[in-house]
C-alpha cells in the first residue's frame, strides 16, 4: 500500500499489456522514490521494483520487455524490472537535454529526443551490456 503522500506516475506498459510501471513520486516536492508495477483489479497493490529505491527524479521512461529506459536527473538509465539493476546508459549532453523516451516493443528499439542549442540529429545504438 502506497503512503497518502505519494502516488504512481504510470509511464510505460509492460508486455503483457496488463502491468503498468511506474515512478512512486513523494508530495509535496514531486522526489521518486522508487520504480514500481502496478496489474490494475480486485484487491491488487503497487508493487515496488526492490533495488530502485532513491533512484532520483523519475520524469519520462518506456518499457522494453524486462528493462526500463528512464529520463532520470536529467540523465538517460535503464532498469532491469525484474532484478532491480538500473545503470547510467547516457550523461545529459553539455549544451542541452534529453525529452521524450519511448521504446517500440516489437522492434527491441528505444527513441530519445535530445534538444541542443544547435538542433542536431543523432542516432545511436548501444549493446545489451554483458552478462556477468
Amino acid at each position: 500500500m502506497l503512503d497518502p503522500n505519494t502516488f504512481l506516475d504510470p509511464l510505460g506498459w509492460l508486455p503483457d499489456s496488463r502491468t503498468v510501471a511506474g515512478a512512486i513520486i513523494r508530495l509535496p516536492d514531486h522526489t521518486s522514490q522508487a520504480l514500481a508495477l502496478y496489474t490494475p483489479g480486485a484487491a491488487t497493490a503497487v508493487r515496488i521494483v526492490r533495488g530502485t529505491e532513491a533512484i532520483g527524479r523519475v520524469r519520462r521512461g518506456g518499457v522494453l520487455g524486462a528493462r526500463f529506459l528512464l529520463y532520470v536527473n536529467r540523465d538517460l538509465r535503464i532498469a532491469n524490472l525484474e532484478t532491480g539493476e538500473d545503470r547510467l546508459v547516457l550523461e545529459r549532453p553539455v549544451n542541452g537535454s534529453f525529452q521524450s523516451v519511448k521504446c517500440a516493443r516489437q522492434a527491441d528499439t528505444c527513441v530519445v529526443v535530445r534538444s541542443t542549442d544547435n538542433s542536431d540529429i543523432w542516432q545511436m545504438t548501444l549493446p545489451e551490456a554483458a552478462k556477468k
